[in-house]
């Protein structure tokens, strides 16, 4: 009777080792899911500082860009505020990439 106690015991053991292995697997596995999100995150942060201003969506910036081409079109301007007006639209291309890289970031945060 108490080999048969022993052996169950001896049994008990060797599946609380199996599960304490599986439990140490699946945490490293969390830590590197958590380190990649963290990475995301701040690729994320750092992409949407780079973007101009209030404009963080790709319909925001088209908005603006219609906006100062009708301005540059519609009115009387000296060339001076006209060459900061494309300079700015320019820039509103520009950061039409950065915004897609913002969205991509986005979506692998999403997926994690």
């Amino acid at each position: 009777a108490t080999e048969s106690l022993k052996d169950e015991l001896k049994k008990l053991r060797a599946a609380k080792g199996a599960l304490i292995d599986d439990k140490k697997a699946l945490r490293s596995k969390m830590e590197a899911i958590r380190a990649a999100s963290d990475k995301i995150e701040a690729d994320r942060k750092k992409a949407r500082s780079a973007l101009p201003g209030k404009f963080a969506s790709l319909q925001s910036i088209e908005g603006e860009i219609a906006r100062l081409s009708r301005m540059q079109e519609t009115t009387s301007m000296s060339l001076q505020e006209e060459k900061r007006l494309l300079k700015e639209v320019d820039s509103l291309e520009a950061s039409k990439a950065t915004v897609a890289t913002v969205a991509g970031y986005d979506g692998a945060l999403a997926a994690h």
